[in-house]
């Protein structure tokens, strides 16, 4: 798998440019697949975070299905990374513009079912985000089979003619996961998004849009104590994440329930200088609280645990630029995402929450992208991310932080006619930089996760490598109005630099991460 991936990108890399000299497509064909990546990164950019933005949109209406198939191999990467996954997925996409009744509509939808393995310390399937540090932990690798569901629908509705706006916003997931090694564990997820908005014209090109989302995500990982008895084999032990090295054994099976809420208030300004022509600037900011409870069934009655609580908040800032230049079209944005959180410990002694934990990360991006009128180079994309993170645990004192910046650039190709259809390749690269980590393990320099966990993490994290990737698109049209796409591509990853080294590293400069993928697509 891994020559394959390297071949599959290195063959893309030396094909695109020979492509040129052979016979090109004609000019339909070009800004078919061109124009149709522009107007889904335009989408995105503007019009996606808003429901009641969606009647702005000046892009045409569209609707896709896609299948899709993804291997994926990691031998460099953190203790709780699948190492490969093996994954199937149908995906429904559209948006629809209803001019005679002013409404605007968006939906998505998608089944994936995935198997994946070789992750130690996983005992939930997901590891909570923005920095959550509770969940179930184990030293036995795992293998899990996943069946996620996904919905979303938005709407929008001009009702007071070109002036005011009202839209909504509501999606559902559902997730399943079964550990089959282990078949003490299962795993349901359930996520609700609703959210309404209003859009309002207050001068002939600027319009501000202002937005209320309600987040409730619940998972509840099932365990039994099967293996919780003295003398039983460590690896089946079973642990409480608490904090960054602080952690529970408990000496119970139990089921869990992991509950957050989130609420989002956004603003926009979206200003119109021309038809395709905009400037967009968005400011939200989420407020969330994640409660975990244990509820353990006895003869007569269920009792509840309460293990502690995660606040956090999310301050996002965007600006978005839309507009023509040199006869091509150009996209720009610059993103910042701010997260600061506080995890609690319930101390039911003293009835109580203490304070055991605080997380902090700041990252941002610049993102530009050109699509000239050029029937050679159809699109050149740059971005530079840049990343920090920090993490206390109050009970050790234990810190760490890292800092990296991640360049990535990309660009596709058009190649010639074949088969009646158009032949694309699209070439990428990046390439991941450290530039200052550190790591204070005082107190907890020896416990299971500190040695286990945290240190092969920041190893992994803080590490020096590139990836490229590359694939090729066939296009063609099925009927005058369906046009059907097959892609086929392939990434690779290596590490270069190991910046952070202690006998707990499990990375290597020899590792390699490599994946392909297949994804055929009917577009309407």
């Amino acid at each position: 798998m891994i020559k394959f991936s390297k071949y599959l990108v290195f063959s893309i890399a030396c094909l695109a440019p020979l492509s040129l000299f052979s016979q090109e497509s004609d000019e339909g064909g070009v800004s078919n697949y061109v124009e149709r990546d522009y107007q889904n990164r335009n989408y995105t950019l503007h019009f996606d975070k808003i429901a009641s933005v969606k009647n702005l949109w000046t892009g045409e209406s569209w609707s896709a299905i896609a299948l899709s198939a993804h291997q994926f191999h990691r031998e460099f990467k953190t203790p709780q990374m699948f190492g490969s996954e093996n994954s199937v997925m149908l995906q429904t996409e559209s948006i629809q513009m209803i001019d005679s009744s002013g409404y605007a509509f968006y939906g998505k939808f998608y089944y994936k079912t995935d198997r994946e393995f070789n992750s130690h310390f996983n005992q939930v399937h997901t590891i909570p985000s923005y920095g959550n540090p509770f969940y179930l932990f184990m030293p036995r690798k795992g293998k899990w089979e996943t069946q996620e569901y996904f919905l979303e629908g938005a709407a929008s509705k001009n009702i007071v003619k070109e002036k005011l706006f009202a839209g909504f916003h509501i999606s559902y997931s559902g997730d399943l996961y079964n550990k089959v090694v282990d078949t003490r564990n299962k795993q349901t997820n359930m996520s609700v998004v609703l959210s309404p908005s209003l859009t309002y014209n207050f001068s002939e090109k600027d319009y501000l849009s202002l937005s209320f989302m309600y987040k409730r995500d619940k998972y509840k990982p099932l365990n039994s104590n099967k293996y919780q008895q003295p003398g039983d084999d460590p690896d089946y032990w079973l642990y409480m994440n608490q904090g960054m090295g602080t952690y529970d054994r408990p000496t119970i099976g139990y089921g869990l329930i992991s509950e957050t809420d989130t609420y989002e208030f956004a603003a926009q300004w979206h200003r119109r200088i021309d038809f395709d022509k905009y400037f967009t600037f968005t400011l939200s900011a989420d407020l969330a609280q994640n409660m975990l409870n244990s509820t353990v069934s006895k003869p007569q009655s269920n009792e509840t645990f309460i293990y502690g609580k995660y606040d956090y908040n999310v301050l996002k800032a965007s600006m978005a630029y839309t507009s023509g230049f040199r006869e091509g079209k150009l996209l720009g944005a610059i993103e910042y995402n701010q997260v600061s959180g506080k995890g609690n410990i319930y101390n039911e002694q003293q009835s109580v929450y203490q304070k055991s934990y605080s997380y902090k990360s700041r990252n941002a991006t610049a993102f530009l992208a050109y699509y000239p009128k050029s029937a050679i180079i159809n699109k050149i994309q740059f971005s530079l991310k840049y990343d920090y993170s920090y993490g206390l645990d109050l009970n050790y004192g234990q810190t760490y932080s890292y800092t990296n910046i991640l360049p990535d650039i990309s660009a596709s190709f058009l190649s010639h006619k074949l088969f009646n259809g158009n032949v694309f390749y699209n070439l990428g690269g990046s390439f991941n930089y450290n530039l200052d980590n550190s790591h204070n393990p005082v107190g907890a320099f020896s416990n299971i996760y500190t040695k286990s966990i945290l240190n092969p993490t920041l190893s992994y994290a803080t590490s020096n490598y590139f990836s490229a990737n590359s694939s090729i698109v066939f296009q063609t049209n099925v009927t005058k109005d369906i046009l059907g796409e097959f892609e086929m591509g392939g990434s690779f990853l290596k590490p270069i630099t190991l910046n952070y080294i202690n006998s707990d590293t499990i990375v290597s400069l020899d590792d390699m991460n490599n994946s392909v993928y297949l994804i055929f697509k009917v577009i309407f």
